[in-house]
């Protein structure tokens, strides 16, 4: 009884050994330092056309996630690339219209194979579909850029060239969306979700933006936002009038996952390219009489102010002003995160 005891002990220490030198072998993370993460894509030239459960879309918006952790993260080098990729976790969707209502939402199934993949090489990071391992005879897939990723220039800052997936980070460039790439786009594949199957076309150039958070999110119940952009009165040293913006937006919130404490949690505001954090602390005040920020971030003066309502949501105000303040176009992509809270959304500037 001992002896077999002893054999099975031995074989499960070598079982052990094994997989511990293939995890190695292949540059998996150290279990200890696994973490959960959440990849957020937004497409939002504007330009993206094709089907669900058969029904046709275009001239639309296409913004994607992707939950899972990053201990599951895989290194991969090939003739011409070489990256990072994490194939394992759960992946949503959510189509705008022109006039930025949703016509679609929903979960991708499993045998969609949604990945995440960033090729430090040749600048490329974003959403990829029927993803395979690098040691599949078949890797790389491809549908590494499908349904969409975003182009990021070496010569753009920040970009993608020594990132590996493991860390909070944001990129903007160009989007695009190709079913054989990088040789002639094929017609979009069969996407299985739970809203039926998703077809994307192949996308072309236009803004896109990748985020990574390495803390829970959970997703706003709904987002609402105007934003107006002027020019402001000239720097006090006389220099050019600074970009101007006033940003009003309602928050509902999904309270099942828990609150908001503006006190003690960050809050992050995204308008296109220009993205602010304002740090746990920084806001002064109480749920009676609202939450205020007034500061300096990044040359960027900012007031903003968070007013609780009686269903669990809030009222955001946020006006800023100052040279960092990049030209906003409209349409105009806004994202908004309070504490693990996120939300975001497409509005048409006003230009008073």
């Amino acid at each position: 009884m001992k002896s077999e005891l002893g054999r099975r002990s031995r074989h499960r220490l070598l079982r052990g050994l094994i997989a511990a030198l293939i995890a190695l072998a292949w540059g998996f993370p150290i279990a200890a330092l696994a973490v959960p993460v959440s990849y957020y894509e937004d497409l939002v030239g504007g330009n993206i056309s094709g089907t669900l459960n058969g029904v046709p879309f275009a001239n639309s918006y296409l913004f994607l996630s992707f939950t899972g952790d990053t201990a599951t993260t895989i290194p991969f080098s090939i003739t011409g690339a070489s990256g990072y990729e994490n194939l394992t976790g759960s992946a949503t969707f959510q189509i705008l219209d022109a006039n930025f209502n949703t016509i679609g939402a929903g979960n991708f199934l499993p045998d969609a194979g949604i990945f995440i993949s960033v090729d430090n090489t040749n600048g490329g990071i974003g959403f990829g579909s029927f993803g395979l391992p690098p040691w599949d005879p078949n890797f790389p897939p491809p549908t590494v850029i499908y349904p969409g990723a975003v182009l990021v220039p070496c010569n753009v800052t920040p970009n993608v060239v020594t990132y590996d997936l493991q860390s909070d980070a944001f990129f903007a460039d160009y989007q695009l969306g190709c079913v054989g790439f990088p040789g002639t786009c094929q017609p979009g594949l069969p996407l299985s979700t739970d809203q039926g199957v998703l077809t994307v076309d192949q996308i072309t150039v236009g803004s896109g933006y990748f985020q990574t958070q390495t803390s829970p999110v959970t997703a706003m119940s709904a987002l609402k936002a105007s934003v107006a952009v002027s020019a402001s009165p000239a720097a006090p040293a006389g220099g050019t009038p600074l970009n101007h913006f006033q940003v009003k937006a309602s928050v509902s919130l999904d309270n099942s996952r828990g609150g908001v404490d503006p006190l003690t949690e960050p809050v992050t505001l995204q308008l296109a390219h220009y993205r602010v954090t304002i740090p746990a602390g920084s806001f002064h005040g109480s749920r009676q009489s609202g939450y205020h920020f007034h500061g300096d971030i990044h040359g960027v003066a900012l007031h903003v102010s968070l007013t609780p309502d009686s269903s669990g949501g809030y009222s955001v105000e946020a006006d800023g002003a100052g040279a960092a303040v990049p030209p906003l176009a409209n349409p105009l992509y806004v994202r908004l995160t309070l504490g693990h809270h996120a939300g975001r959304t497409m509005v048409n500037v006003a230009r008073p």
